[in-house]
Order: structure tokens, then C-alpha cells, then sequence
């Protein structure tokens, strides 16, 4: 019996800790032929071009940030019109909650060149989570 209830317990518990276990922050996506890299410079983020000598730029987010990954912990990428988009994330968690303080900035990418996003969005969730596709681009 008490195997039984072990087991039923595991079960149960299973799927909270695959959700809360820490993974690598994904501090690096390729698109449209840029390979972007995400650095911590103080206690912010900033990205650059990896196969470039310019200076990072400020993503005025608090560093650790991350991009944004899919379910098989990749950069998650979406195509609109001729830019590929990606989101970088810095997410805090607040005290007593299993809320988060996340901010988000989107970046794009076409033809070798790339943009951060003039807006960024602040939200109480924690990753991972799938955000919708308006918001890649909703911030420009």
C-alpha cells in the first residue's frame, strides 16, 4: 500500500518539479543571419552582434535575462512579414507569491541587420511560458 500511495504521489508530483527545475539560461539566438548574445554589463542586460566588434547595447532590462525558448528550450523565433523575432525575458521572483516580475523587450532581424525594440512589456508571470505571437511584435 504505502508503494501504491509513493507512486501516486511521485505521479502527482512529477510534472511541478519538470516545471520548476532551473534550466541554462539561453543567452544566445541565431536569425536572419545574426548570431545575437546576451551579456550582463552591472546589474543589466545587454546584447550584441557575436560576429561583431560594436559596442553591446543596453536592453534596459535586469540582468539574468534569457531569450525566449519553445518547449524543446530553443530560442523561439516567429516570422512576420520579413522579420524574424525573438523576446528577451528577464523575470524576478516576488516575495511571497509564485508570481514573477518579468520584463520583456522583442528584437528583429532581416537581412543581416537587426533592431531592438523602442518598447518593452512588464508582466506577473513566470517563465517558461508560451507568450502569444502579438507580443514579438506588439513592442515595436
Amino acid at each position: 500500500m504505502v508503494t501504491h500511495l509513493t507512486g501516486l504521489f511521485l505521479t502527482a508530483l512529477l510534472p511541478a518539479l519538470l516545471v520548476t527545475a532551473k534550466a541554462e539560461p539561453v543567452v544566445s539566438a541565431k536569425l536572419a543571419k545574426v548570431t545575437l548574445s546576451l551579456e550582463q554589463q552591472g546589474h543589466s542586460c545587454h546584447i550584441k552582434n557575436s560576429n561583431s566588434s560594436a559596442p553591446p547595447q543596453n536592453l534596459n532590462l535586469p540582468w539574468p535575462c534569457q531569450f525566449h525558448t519553445d518547449k524543446s528550450g530553443q530560442p523561439r523565433m516567429i516570422r512576420a512579414g520579413k522579420f524574424d523575432y525573438v523576446l528577451v525575458e528577464a523575470a524576478t521572483p516576488l516575495a511571497n507569491s509564485q508570481d514573477c516580475d518579468t520584463h520583456l523587450r522583442a528584437v528583429r532581424a532581416h537581412g543581416g541587420k537587426w533592431q531592438v525594440s523602442p518598447h518593452q512589456d512588464r508582466v506577473a508571470s513566470c517563465p517558461p511560458f508560451q507568450w502569444d505571437n502579438m507580443i514579438f511584435t506588439a513592442l515595436f
